[in-house]
């Protein structure tokens, strides 16, 4: 039997939900229904019981459980007693990181480093910028060890197509709603929420490499519109990006986080991020890595502070926190 399997029937059973074991073991939930479905398959068995609010052991499940908990026991007990013959671990040492232009994957890593690896002797970390094809590409084969992308609702079905096929577990972090980001003396700053029509006299700003024929976020989103932007603009860096936000009256598709300089609560510049009233769809923030291997502490380190940024974004606008989306 897959033993990572069997830590994960651990983890359900512990707390009674596939949804709770999901959250703090960072794999999706149809990762762990799999897993529990490829071991009851193989032992003939019934694990568990599934209701609305979670899941109960059977009595089958049970007897297993208890056989599972020796081995994991035993094993853990193994690790231990040999862990002082290897060099630093890889758990506290490195980070192989892949993000998507994430503001705050770095306000996430500044804060982990300050809290957890400041006095380190050794440290070794790679963050890796670019879009979602270059990321997941980078995870499949091994390059990068953790993914932080987006995905709008509506391409979760082709998001999912593209994991599968590279092998790949997903997590959604968080979800937010498309936004218009503009500099704090944009004409349309002062505005609740703003119509895609609005937008025409001004020049957009993208990246490189996204597609600026319509309203996308990014290159996978490019099914939302299929209007031609008359003016645009395309830089290569995320500083250039805020740059030209506030200089101009451009605009950007995309999230509503702020922009804050790493390690502290002061803006670098007034962004206002301004909901897109044309269009219900939304943005998810995901967690990406390899199909079997399990987070290291660094990598659960990492996102624990990333999700404690997310809250405080959530409750600085007076939102209260989504429920992880189903899968």
């Amino acid at each position: 039997m897959n033993l990572q399997y069997l830590r994960y029937i651990a983890q359900i059973s512990t707390l009674g939900s596939i949804n709770k074991a999901a959250q703090t073991l960072y794999v999706s939930q149809s990762t762990l229904s799999r897993a529990v479905q490829a071991v009851e398959e193989e032992a003939g068995i019934t694990i568990f019981n599934r209701y609305n609010k979670g899941v109960t052991l059977t009595h089958e499940g049970e007897i297993l459980l208890k056989r599972v908990n020796r081995i994991i026991s035993e094993l853990d007990e193994l690790e231990s007693d040999y862990a002082g013959h290897i060099n630093a671990s890889d758990d506290e040492q490195t980070l192989f990181l892949g993000e998507q232009r994430m503001t705050l994957s770095i306000e996430a890593y500044n804060r982990m480093y300050e809290k957890y690896y400041k006095k380190n002797e050794y440290l070794n970390v790679i963050i890796k910028e670019g879009s979602r094809q270059d990321i997941l590409r980078a995870i499949g084969n091994d390059d990068v060890r953790l993914g932080l992308l987006y995905c709008t609702s509506n391409e979760i079905m082709m998001f999912r197509a593209e994991c599968e096929a590279l092998n790949l577990t997903y997590t959604i972090l968080d979800q937010q709603p498309l936004c218009v980001q503009v500099g704090e003396n944009h004409p349309l700053a002062g505005r609740e929420t703003v119509n895609i029509r609005e937008l025409s006299p001004y020049p957009r700003v993208a990246f490189m490499d996204e597609d600026v024929s319509g309203i996308n976020y990014c290159a996978d989103t490019q099914r939302l519109n299929t209007n031609i932007v008359k003016k645009r603009i395309l830089v290569q860096e995320r500083g250039s990006l805020r740059e030209v936000l506030i200089g101009t009256e451009s605009y950007y598709i995309g999230t509503w986080y702020r922009f804050n300089r790493a390690g502290t609560d002061r803006p670098v510049a007034t962004i206002r991020c301004i909901p897109l009233e044309d269009y219900g769809i939304k943005i998810y923030v995901m967690s990406v890595h390899r199909t079997g291997r399990a987070l290291s502490r660094m990598e659960r380190r990492f996102i624990q502070e990333l999700q404690g940024i997310i809250r405080e974004e959530k409750e600085s606008k007076g939102v209260e926190s989504d429920e992880e989306a189903e899968e």
